[in-house]
């Protein structure tokens, strides 16, 4: 009977079926094992990031780490891609830079 099925599937109750367990279980060593290789190295990077906070220090920059935009109204997307071409880092978000997606 489908009564019998549910009942032998544990879906009578569902939150202690071993099915359910299993997937719990399964979901956690996914999440360990994710956490343990990516974000875990990226945050050791992150640690040595120094980011400039005051304008003195920005204007004491040498003038040749400066750059000219690629026309008056540079857009951002194009100073980060120029950035890039000279080894910075970008971390580039169009929506908050005014910039639409294309």
């Amino acid at each position: 009977s489908p009564g019998g099925v549910a009942v032998l599937l544990g879906f009578d109750h569902m939150f202690i079926s071993p099915v359910f367990l299993a997937c719990g279980v399964g979901l956690a060593a996914s999440l360990a094992a994710c956490t343990y290789t990516r974000q875990i190295p990226m945050v050791k990077v992150a640690r040595r990031w120094r980011y400039i906070t005051s304008s003195a220090r920005f204007a004491s920059l040498d003038a040749s780490s400066r750059m000219q935009a690629p026309e008056a109204h540079g857009r951002a997307r194009s100073i980060a891609k120029e950035l890039a071409t000279r080894g910075y880092r970008v971390f580039f978000d169009a929506a908050s830079a005014g910039d639409e997606a294309k």
